[in-house]
């Protein structure tokens, strides 16, 4: 497989992933755009830059000063020859089947926008508006630390020391099933 190839059919299945259903994924490389990583990742205000090789290439001098400009978002992922592993930002998975080691590049590659997903789902899951009431319906907001169920915001179980009940900021909370949901 080229890497060509192999960037169209990440791209593919990043596109088809649930958890990027909201992400705007663009392919950036061609004859004019040197230096310029093969694709990138949108997800809200975060992006994430993906340079493809297959092994035994690597990034170009102009390609990894690029990737070392976009700092901790731009990221290499690599195709061992015969599609037996894969890695990215030189950690590899390496499994019997090829197409298990494809789908966990996939998870990895999705993995980095969870936050911002989850982040996402707690303002709509706030604002309840009635399109996203339904997807919602069966979770509440909880305590991380605790995966117990906020009461008017706060976990009962997280105080300060004067006693006052801790605000949660974003990732301290989690969304758990309501109770008898499954």
């Amino acid at each position: 497989m080229t890497e060509s190839a192999f960037t169209r059919k990440l791209i593919a299945a990043l596109r088809k992933t649930e958890a990027l259903r909201d992400a705007w994924i663009v392919k950036h490389n061609d004859a004019t755009t040197g230096g310029v990583p093969d694709f990138s990742v949108t997800v809200g205000r975060h992006t994430e830059w993906f340079e493809v090789k297959l092994h035994p290439n690597r990034p170009t001098k102009l390609q990894a000063w690029t990737l070392e400009k976009i700092g901790a978002g731009g990221h290499v992922v690599t195709l061992g020859k015969y599609g037996n592993w894969t890695g990215l930002d030189g950690m590899c998975d390496v499994y019997h089947h090829s197409s298990t080691i494809f789908d966990r590049l996939v998870e990895r590659i999705a993995a980095m926008f969870a936050a911002d997903n989850l982040n996402q789902m707690f303002k709509e899951f706030a604002a309840i508006k009635p399109e996203t009431a339904g997807r919602y319906s069966d979770l509440v907001e909880g305590c991380a630390e605790h995966n117990i169920p906020l009461v008017k915001g706060h976990c009962p179980k997280c105080f300060h020391s004067d006693g006052k009940p801790f605000i949660l900021d974003m990732q301290s909370r989690v969304l758990l099933p309501r109770k008898g949901c499954r």
